[in-house]
């Protein structure tokens, strides 16, 4: 199984509020479908000038707050918008999108979900609902959700990243790969020299500075977050790749053995 990572910053322009990459997407669903062939794919999307457009005018961020109600119901609207603009792209796709937002995998602290295996769930992951996105996956479907402003109890949401989603579900499916599709070639040592890191050795990401584009507002932490939840993926044993979503012939290219972008090694 293979989940990939639409960051937000290329299917949409974030400079340009409301703007959808059409044909980025498109060019993209092509792609996996040809993967899809093979093996499962599931698909998690950013919000990019939809929902982290509106997030940053009504300041929410990851920490569970008591938010505006009015902007928490813009950002779930929004995502809904992007997420059918998607959705209607990968159909043409012939891809067989199964929609799946992430309130479906994820209970609220108003109804807290109880691990029976005693297993530390700090996202109040539903594993149940999880698993059978596997399911649907491998039935030949193409389940697709996204980060979203989420329902956190007590009158309280939050913004749950589509980075996040990842982990949580790598966590629990164990994919072979875990694609991120950025809007840059991968990883870069500067954002001076933009020259790209081949491969990163988790071990030694104490040592290295992660460079953050400042004229990005991101409120879900940027390229440091997604390092983060790359490296935890990756500690758990599963392939981690960095590429560029604007050059899809990469995502395959990972498939025939080869890469351009950034490889997470655990060693």
């Amino acid at each position: 199984m293979i989940l990939i990572k639409f960051g937000g910053s290329v299917i949409t322009d974030k400079s340009v509020p409301l703007s959808f990459r059409k044909e980025t997407v498109h060019v993209m669903g092509e792609a996996i479908r040809v993967l899809s062939e093979s093996e499962p794919v599931i698909i998690i999307h950013g919000g990019g000038s939809f929902g982290h457009y509106y997030s940053v005018q009504y300041d929410m961020h990851t920490a569970p707050r008591h938010y505006s109600l009015d902007g928490f119901s813009i950002v779930r609207n929004s995502m809904v918008r992007l997420n059918n603009l998607i959705l209607d792209v990968l159909s043409q796709c012939e891809l067989r999108p199964y929609c799946c937002p992430p309130s479906v995998l994820v209970y609220s602290n108003d109804a807290p979900y109880h691990n029976n295996n005693n297993i530390p769930n700090i996202h109040n992951t539903i594993p149940e609902r999880v698993r059978e996105l596997q399911t649907i996956a491998e039935s030949g479907m193409c389940p697709v959700t996204y980060g979203d402003a989420m329902w956190h109890g007590s009158g309280m949401s939050y913004i749950l990243s589509g980075d996040v989603i990842m982990e949580m579900l790598s966590s629990i499916l164990r994919p072979r790969l875990a694609v991120f599709t950025l809007n840059v070639d991968g990883l870069y040592e500067s954002m001076e020299t933009k020259k790209v890191i081949p491969r990163m050795d988790t071990r030694e990401l104490a040592d290295i500075a992660i460079p953050n584009n400042p004229q990005q507002n991101d409120v879900t932490g940027g390229m440091v977050r997604k390092v983060s939840v790359a490296t935890e993926i990756c500690n758990g044993g599963i392939d981690v790749f960095f590429v560029n979503g604007n050059k899809p012939d990469r995502i395959t290219d990972i498939l025939r053995g080869r890469y351009t972008g950034t490889y997470f090694s655990s060693g």
